[in-house]
């Protein structure tokens, strides 16, 4: 009986065995792992995470000189005079080689002289100047200063409306007489308020002192009208 007992044992245990065999090699899925959800949402509505935006940088004021008020400019504040350059009047004679120089000419013709030893001279200036006339000068001493000479402008022997910076003004045929100057210029300034009379002659000093031709402003007290 007992013999019997432990066959019907084996028996099941062989069964057993072959019913396991018979099942084939199946794996049992993992279980499946529950995510974490926050508190307070429902499965499908997870929204992505959006990184904040960086702050702007914050601006940086430029530093301001001290006393450096731009917007409180008074238009109409007066400003400072700047001083014009001064005049300077030249003359030099006039050969082709010095005109070439010059690209506008004024020219005045004041007479072949008897001797037909005349000779052309140019004047130019750094100043625009107006009614620019060639005078002749009658000279005649001051009665309140001692062996002084004044001089009388008189005639026109020669006239430009505008001589400019860069212009020539050609007196052809002058002749000197004596050691006193008898022919100059007039002239108006910008404001065409002031006249000023030069003379011009032969250096008789040259060439020991300066050069051979020279023009000179008569001083107004020396000017007799």
């Amino acid at each position: 009986m007992k013999k019997f007992f432990v066959i019907m044992l084996i028996l099941i245990a062989l069964v057993a065995v072959v019913a396991c065999d018979g099942d084939g090699d199946t794996v049992d899925a993992p279980e499946a792992t529950e995510i974490p959800q926050p508190e307070n949402s429902q499965p499908g509505d997870i929204e992505p995470e959006v990184p904040e935006a960086p702050e702007a940088p914050e601006a940086i004021e430029t530093p301001q000189p001290e006393n450096n008020q731009t917007d409180d400019v008074d238009p109409e504040a007066p400003t400072e005079n700047i001083p014009t350059e001064e005049l300077s009047i030249q003359i030099d004679a006039a050969t082709d080689e010095f005109l070439s120089t010059f690209t506008v000419f004024h020219q005045v013709e004041l007479g072949v002289p008897e001797n037909g030893e005349g000779v052309a001279l140019v004047i130019w200036a750094n100043r625009p100047l107006s009614n620019l006339t060639v005078v002749g000068l009658k000279a005649d001493l001051l009665e309140d200063r001692d062996d002084e000479w004044g001089f009388h402008p008189h005639g026109n022997f020669g006239y430009a409306e505008l001589l400019q910076p860069g212009e020539a003004f050609v007196i052809n045929n002058y002749m000197g007489l004596g050691t006193l100057p008898h022919l100059g210029i007039s002239f108006t300034d910008e404001s065409g308020d002031d006249t000023q009379v030069f003379f011009f002659q032969e250096n008789h000093a040259y060439p020991e002192h300066g050069s051979r031709w020279m023009v000179q402003e008569i001083e107004a007290y020396r000017l007799i009208w």
